[in-house]
């Protein structure tokens, strides 16, 4: 699938401008040259401005976005490759990545993409080489899979990633693939990282059983306090629709009885038999 980045209106163009022209300042013309304070003049709206005019992440701080602004110019133009040679990445993830991996992994690309599915659809047409950063990693809502968000470091091949394009990709796919890590200058804060990690996926499987069983028990639930259509039940039904048809009906004088005319008055006088 293409890369769509969104274009920059006349105002961002304008605001690019500027920033160019600072970062020019300090990077020299060709952006290779990094010389410090000059990324620090920059606002937050002019930094979101040059993130965006690349297509990349806009989340963070101000200290944040700078990072990722001299990162981006420093795996520019080649040195990705440089800064992450192949010849680093020397520990296989064996099925277990985590936030702040640097990874390498080779992947299939297709020509077509299903926007239905989200997912390639035909035979492979290529396959290029991806090194990146884990910076996000988290569970879906509703059938909890996990899910990778990896920066771009440098990419070759066939249809190339732009350096620092946020990629995701699905844990069972990562896995699937031979995917290699750097080592950590601190393995044993990965360690720890990674037991962050499973305990949430723990949390995650647990609500996930617990909804299905919900889910499952509903129907049993509403259909408890509902009678079933019988032909028992329905014949009070019918008896009581009967009853109020004929109620209905207006009741037929009857020329024998006494009517309200020639009925005998009733006078009132109390009775004279006495009681012992």
């Amino acid at each position: 699938m293409d890369l769509e980045i969104p274009e920059l209106n006349q105002k961002e163009k304008k605001c690019f401008e500027k920033v160019e022209m600072i970062i020019r300042g300090g990077f020299g013309s060709s952006f290779v040259s990094p010389l410090d304070g000059q990324l620090e003049k920059l606002k937050v709206d002019e930094c979101k401005v040059y993130l965006r005019k690349y297509g990349l992440r806009l989340i963070g701080n101000k200290d944040v976005l700078i990072a990722r602004i001299r990162e981006h110019l420093e795996v520019m133009d080649g040195g990705g490759e440089k800064r992450y040679p192949i010849s680093s990445f020397v520990f296989d993830c064996k099925g277990d990545a985590c936030t702040g991996d640097v990874v390498m992994f080779e992947q299939n690309v297709y020509d077509m993409y299903s926007i239905a599915s989200r997912s390639a659809t035909g035979p492979p047409c290529g396959t290029r080489t991806v090194v990146g950063r884990i910076v996000k990693e988290s569970y879906g809502a509703e059938k909890q899979q996990h899910t990778f968000t990896i920066e771009v470091l440098w990419s070759k091949g066939k249809k190339p990633l732009p350096p620092m394009h946020p990629l995701l990709i699905k844990g069972r796919n990562l896995y699937r693939i031979k995917t290699m890590r750097q080592k950590w200058d601190d393995e044993v804060e990965r360690k720890k990282t990674l037991q962050e990690k499973h305990s949430r996926g723990f949390v995650a499987r647990c609500s996930r059983e617990k909804r299905i069983e919900t889910r499952g028990s509903e129907p049993a639930r509403s259909n408890r306090f509902k009678r079933p259509h019988t032909k028992q039940n329905s014949e009070p039904n019918r008896s009581y629709q009967t009853q109020q048809s004929c109620s209905s009906v207006p009741p037929v004088p009857n020329n024998n009885s006494p009517t309200q005319a020639n009925r005998p008055f009733w006078s009132g006088k109390p009775s004279t038999k006495q009681y012992k």
